[in-house]
């Protein structure tokens, strides 16, 4: 009786009560590899369940019209220092909270991002900030229902999605 209920028997007797999409979900570290779509740019990315939505760091934005539409260019740097252009629609402006300022605005556009085997589109804001560790901070619309933080654990999951980006030939 002792063995059943031991810490093995209690942590399959948790197992049994979680829902089957929590006990479905992978784990990966609180840091990890992202690839960005459209052209495949891996960066390290911090996987950030406090944020909403995701947020990219890139070294330089200059705004456009096309077609009627308000566009972004900007440069992201991946993780070996090579420097990609990026030109992307923007969908919306949002005001973004911070706990010792006022809020800002940024603007959000569309990627694709990869992170282990799931591929997700999903709205980013753009952040002009260049004291981020990470170009890439991984918020709850790219991570809810895909995956469980280890936050003991870093670089788990390589990025090995099959779809190609948004944008991508």
């Amino acid at each position: 009786m002792n063995a059943l209920w031991g810490m093995p028997g209690v942590l399959v007797l948790v197992l049994c009560l979680l829902p089957g999409p929590a006990r479905a979900q992978p784990a990966i570290g609180w840091v990890d590899t992202a690839a960005i779509y459209p052209g495949r740019i891996l960066v390290r990315a911090r996987m950030d369940s406090g944020a909403k939505t995701s947020s990219l760091r890139t070294d330089s934005r200059q705004s456009f019209e096309r077609g009627g539409d308000t566009w972004i260019r900007l440069r992201v740097t991946d993780r070996r220092g090579h420097p990609h252009t990026l030109e992307r629609r923007v969908v919306r402006i949002a005001a973004i909270k911070q706990h010792s300022a006022t809020p800002t605005r940024r603007p959000v556009i569309r990627l694709g991002l990869c992170v282990g085997d799931v591929y997700k589109e999903v709205e980013v804001t753009v952040a002009a900030r260049a004291n981020l560790n990470y170009p890439l901070l991984v918020g709850r619309n790219f991570l809810a229902g895909s995956f469980l933080i280890d936050s003991a654990r870093t670089y788990t999951a390589k990025p090995a999605c099959s779809r190609k980006g948004v944008g991508d030939q």
